[in-house]
């Protein structure tokens, strides 16, 4: 997360707050640089998983608070029923990007999505009727 999203998040961050081009480079650049240094270092070992503090830190806003969320539902429950998509893809009637990579842990997903909007998705049942 640090070395993908995180580091563009703090930047914004930096932005918002008025920084230079140069000062956003340059905290940015000693930002990540730490976060490597501590993410095997600090970060491996921390548990509960709720005490890492680190996206809750930022200013003048938070990094990432909805990961707080996340680990506060473990289970698949309303939280994250109403983000999931493959009870709903009729609702679905605009192109969507599905993305997977080789060892990708939701690989499976990835494709059933794209399976499933394809045949089961608002667009796709338009174009039925029509056709019909």
């Amino acid at each position: 997360m640090l070395l993908t999203f995180a580091g563009e998040q703090y930047m914004r961050n930096l932005e918002a707050q008025g920084k230079t081009p140069a000062e956003v480079t340059a905290l940015t650049a000693a930002w990540v640089a730490q976060g490597r240094g501590d993410i095997l270092t600090k970060w491996v070992w921390q548990l509960p998983l709720s005490s890492f503090n680190v996206f809750r830190e930022g200013n003048p806003q938070p990094l990432a608070p909805y990961y707080y969320d996340w680990i506060a539902h473990p289970n698949y429950d309303a939280f994250w029923a109403k983000m999931d998509v493959e009870t709903r893809y009729e609702d679905v009637k605009v192109p969507t990007l599905n993305i997977g990579w080789w060892y990708d842990i939701f690989q499976i997903g990835t494709v059933r999505n794209f399976q499933s909007i394809r045949s089961d998705g608002g667009t796709s049942r338009l174009a039925k009727a029509r056709s019909s």
